[in-house]
Order: C-alpha cells, then structure tokens, then sequence
C-alpha cells in the first residue's frame, strides 16, 4: 500500500481503535512515570503538581505517631540529631525531613525502609531498622508519618 492510498483510506475502524489504544497506554505510561519520579523542589522552582497540601488532622496524625515511633532514634524534630550534656549536637541516625535522607524516597520507599528495613536500592539500613514497633503499623499510619516527614523542613531551615 502506498502512503497516498493510506492517507486516502483515511483512519477509520480498527486503526482509529488501535491509535485511541496506543495513546490511551502512552499517557498512562507518562502519568505513571511522572507519579513515581518526584524530585524535591529546588529553590525558586515551582511546583506543577495540582495534588491538594496534605490536611491538618493528617500533619496532626503523622506528627503524633512519629513522636511516639521515630523521635526516639531520629530525634524529636526528624533530623536524627539530639543535644548532648554540652549543648552540642550530635548524630544519632538519618535524618528523615523533607531535606534529609528519605527527601528522594517515594511513599513506597519509605514504607519498605520502615518495614523491611531496605534503601531504595535494595542496601539494609543501619541497625535497628526496621524497628520493632514499626514494623507492623498499619499502611495509613506510615502515610501519616511519611507526609509528616515531607511536610518537616530540616531545622532552622538548614
């Protein structure tokens, strides 16, 4: 078939179905892409993403769960620093705010990480992750605490 006879026929029938087909499955494949390779805005950039702020109780819920389940070892603001006798600061594990460590992890990373104790890339985390009283919170409880530690800037703003 020559290009000027497929042009002629024009598309109808099935080749109107497979290119509504082909695209459906594009934009899918792009939405998808999109979803899942989020990067941490930088200074001055602005965000394209309509998805609505996280709501207060949600920020309250997170916050609350994460005093009782993170703060012990990433200490009460998330960064994984605390005050020694000195008043200096000092490490205790990574930090977990919007800034720290898990700012390029997705939802799914962290949950993996909390619950199986696993980097993005598959690595093991330091000890003792995952925590015992961790392990087994429920998927909307580390949400909770996920949209916390994304919505927590790092001290000071540092």
């Amino acid at each position: 078939m020559s290009m000027s006879t497929f042009l002629r026929q024009g598309w109808n029938g099935k080749r109107r179905i497979a290119l509504a087909f082909v695209l459906a499955v594009l934009i899918v494949l792009v939405v998808t892409y999109r979803t899942h390779n989020r990067h941490p805005l930088q200074e001055g950039e602005v965000s394209l993403d309509s998805s609505p702020p996280p709501s207060a109780e949600t920020l309250r819920y997170g916050a609350s769960l994460a005093q009782v389940h993170c703060s012990r070892c990433h200490g009460s603001d998330l960064r994984g620093m605390k005050k020694d006798s000195a008043g200096e600061e000092v490490s205790l594990r990574a930090n977990i705010t919007s800034e720290g460590r898990c700012s390029t992890y997705t939802a799914e990373d962290f949950c993996r990480a909390v619950r199986e104790g696993l980097h993005r890339d598959g690595s093991p985390l330091n000890t003792p992750m995952p925590a015992i009283v961790t392990r087994d919170l429920s998927d909307d409880d580390l949400n909770a605490i996920w949209t916390f530690s994304q919505n927590t800037p790092a001290h000071n703003g540092k």
